[in-house]
């Protein structure tokens, strides 16, 4: 029998690991690298930006603390804004999470990705926690669900990590997409429209978050789909 509920706890653990591993390296030293599900990453210290470790060497910079401007390339195709990992992709993932093995392998990249958004993104952007999932859900959701990238999918309710810290300058435009997105979020799925949005669009970080996590806990059903589909794809 599916358990949506057990489903969801494992993951959540599973991705507050990831999140202690990047925080861990954080406090380290030079380079910031961390091993999560089997897999090793090197992670940018400046722009909280993860590749895979084999792939940060082969570029020369897996020994330094960030990507050198130099390799502007790098730099401007990494993060959420630019993720071209489709939401089907990150639910492979999941389902890897929760059923690794041999036989399930999993696309490296789109588990950097992963990272990015819901381990990382979090940290500098509260409200995103609950955001990702809405957003998931919204993707592979049977009734119009287009399972698009990432990138195009969340990308604008998210800071672009290519310029970050620099890009915390965007975050009147990135509460009001996401303002936009919970009220759409809400009309579609009740009827109902986010109450004072004036406010929303004002209030910190901490109180949007909670509302957002407010939105969250009243769409558990539906919710529960999504974590239904990674379920079944972990016992296929």
């Amino acid at each position: 029998m599916l358990d949506p509920v057990q489903t969801r706890k494992r993951i959540r653990d599973c991705l507050d690991e990831a999140r202690q591993e990047v925080i861990t390296s954080l406090k380290g030293t030079v380079p910031s690298t961390f091993r999560w599900m089997s897999r090793a990453f090197w992670l940018d210290r400046t722009r909280l930006l993860v590749l895979p470790n084999e792939s940060a060497n082969a570029r020369g910079f897996g020994g330094l603390d960030a990507i050198p401007a130099s390799q502007e390339e790098d730099i401007e195709i990494s993060g959420p804004r630019h993720s071209t990992t489709g939401a089907w992709d990150v639910v492979k993932v999941m389902a890897s999470m929760i059923s690794p093995g041999p036989d399930r392998p999993i696309l490296v990249t789109a588990a950097c990705d992963l990272i990015e958004l819901a381990v990382i993104q979090p940290m500098v952007n509260p409200a995103f926690e609950s955001i990702f999932w809405l957003a998931l859900y919204r993707e592979i959701n049977p009734r119009g669900g287009k399972g698009r990238e990432l990138g195009a999918a969340m990308g604008p309710l998210a800071f672009d990590m290519s310029g970050y810290p620099a890009s915390r300058a965007e975050a009147g435009t990135i509460r009001a997409a996401q303002v936009a997105f919970i009220d759409a979020h809400l009309e579609n799925i009740s009827g109902d429209r986010l109450e004072d949005r004036e406010r929303w669009l004002v209030a910190s970080d901490e109180a949007w978050a909670d509302r957002c996590a407010d939105v969250v806990a009243m769409q558990t059903t539906h919710l529960d789909l999504l974590f239904r589909e990674i379920e079944m794809r972990a016992r296929a």
